[in-house]
């Protein structure tokens, strides 16, 4: 018998700060996901499919200040079948998420496109939608995370319209969270963990505006004074940094990829390049640092020019 097809819909925001306090935090700032998310979402998509479902694409909802996309949020829409939805962000409250999960809802249900829905969210607001979904003949399951208390925090309301629903313990959601010093924070086994962090994020914004601005006053900087060419180069230079942090031991096979990336001009010339994904993750990290976007294409070539610079640094023998 062929598997059944299916969606998952995950509220990241419900999913977040279930996870946080699944490790005895409050709130998702306080807590940095491994691997920008992209573990868990591979995980709920091994979980659906151990309940013999195949998977037809995961959707990831979350908010954003001006609906731009942050490093880790970008991280998880390039991960393989997975959709990224994005609302706004006022005030730390996500706006318009609610709606975008519901839309996704409804055109599932009237495509036909799956037999099955699958959605990690408390909210009552989906109510009606997930009713209507299963009038036109959908299987509907809300899936849930436990936190410390064992409370999943699914309404009520919401329960009563579903075919399935279950809750995933909390030492499974605490698999998916990383401490500061890049240790999971359940078997204390080193890990790569991502920039993610506002004070990792400080860190870098520290380095590249230098030592006379401080910390907390570094955000506000780089909101109201525009970057310098040199601030986006050393920006760049951090960056490549990071990005080796990230891949840990994978980065030797990163950088034999990216130094073998070249193209050649019309009259002849041999230009190195950035390999397209490599590029985005750096321009993603820098813009992380910088917290604005990389608008202008001269900006850009700022910052490749620091990532070159530092990854020839790197590959000079040391004396």
């Amino acid at each position: 018998m062929a598997k059944r097809t299916a969606a998952i819909l995950i509220d990241a925001g419900y999913v977040w700060k279930q996870v946080a306090k699944a490790v005895g935090k409050q709130h998702r700032s306080d807590v940095s996901l491994n691997g920008y998310g992209v573990p868990l979402v591979e995980a709920l998509v091994e979980e659906a499919e151990g309940d013999d479902m195949r998977i037809l694409r995961t959707y990831w909802y979350d908010g954003a200040p001006d609906r731009i996309p942050n490093i880790q949020q970008r991280a998880v829409g390039r991960a393989p079948r997975v959709k990224l939805r994005v609302g706004s962000m006022s005030n730390g409250r996500q706006k318009g998420v609610d709606r975008l999960i519901q839309r996704d809802i409804l055109a599932l249900a009237q495509n036909k496109a799956v037999n099955d829905l699958i959605i990690l969210t408390g909210d009552q607001d989906m109510e009606e939608e997930l009713d209507i979904a299963g009038q036109h003949g959908l299987l509907i399951h809300v899936w849930g995370v436990a936190d410390r208390e064992q409370q999943h925090q699914i309404s009520g309301r919401l329960l009563r319209v579903v075919d399935h629903w279950k809750v995933l313990p909390a030492h499974w959601a605490a698999t998916f969270v990383a401490d500061e010093t890049g240790k999971s924070v359940v078997d204390d086994v080193p890990i790569p963990v991502p920039l993610t962090s506002e004070s990792q994020l400080d860190a870098f914004r520290h380095r590249v505006l230098g030592a006379t601005v401080e910390l907390e006053t570094a955000n506000m900087a780089t909101e109201i004074v525009p970057w310098s060419s040199a601030q986006l180069r050393e920006a760049g230079r951090a960056a490549y940094d990071a990005l080796s942090e990230q891949y840990g031991a994978e980065w030797t096979a990163v950088r034999n990829e990216v130094a073998s990336s070249t193209w050649r001009t019309t009259n002849g010339d041999i230009v190195r390049s950035i390999p397209g994904r490599y590029d985005t993750e750096l321009l993603d990290t820098v813009e992380a640092i910088v917290g604005q976007p990389l608008s202008d294409p001269s900006q850009r070539v700022h910052v490749r020019n620091g990532f070159w610079a530092r990854f020839d640094e790197d590959n000079s023998p040391a004396p």
